[in-house]
């Protein structure tokens, strides 16, 4: 991790919304939530891409402000096999998804500095997942709840340790 740069876009950037851009529901054909027997469920997320955006002043044409949005990308799956059945790194084939649930989000950020863009993609690996983790956290469970699914609790949301300076 470069915390340099993670450090200059944190003083650049402040957070001003995070909120649901698209949502994919999709259970297996024949899928029985209230009939399925006990399998595993399979997170992945990310931040995927970003853009830049520059709101300029009606009356004088200049700058007033920019933005940086960035869309990050979740998803869970309910798997008929059990997570020990699935080898490191091994996806599981099609039919052993029974649901599957991606959405989208968004974080739009206020650029109160220019920073370059190592520092915005360090931000983005290391700081948005923090500030959509709650809001995928409540859309997942309200999602399981309204299609029936067994309980699904994301993980806490945890920090790999900073190796230590000399």
């Amino acid at each position: 991790m470069n915390e340099v740069a993670l450090a200059r876009a944190i003083e650049a950037l402040v957070i001003q919304d995070v909120y649901l851009h698209d949502l994919r529901l999709a259970p297996a054909h024949g899928f029985e939530p209230r009939a399925h027997a006990q399998g595993s469920v399979n997170f992945s997320w990310g931040a995927r891409n970003a853009d830049m955006i520059e709101a300029v002043n009606d009356a004088n044409g200049e700058l007033a402000a920019r933005f940086w949005r960035v869309y990050f990308e979740t998803r869970c799956r309910i798997l008929k096999i059990v997570a020990e059945d699935l080898k490191e790194g091994v996806q599981p084939n099609d039919e052993d998804v029974l649901c599957v649930i991606e959405a989208t989000f968004v974080a739009d950020y206020l650029m109160t500095s220019n920073v370059d863009e190592e520092a915005l993609q360090e931000f983005a690996s290391k700081n948005v997942s923090y500030h959509v983790w709650p809001y995928w956290r409540e859309l997942l469970h309200d999602m399981a709840g309204r299609m029936r699914l067994p309980t699904i609790t994301l993980p806490f949301h945890r920090v790999a340790p900073s190796p230590p300076t000399k």
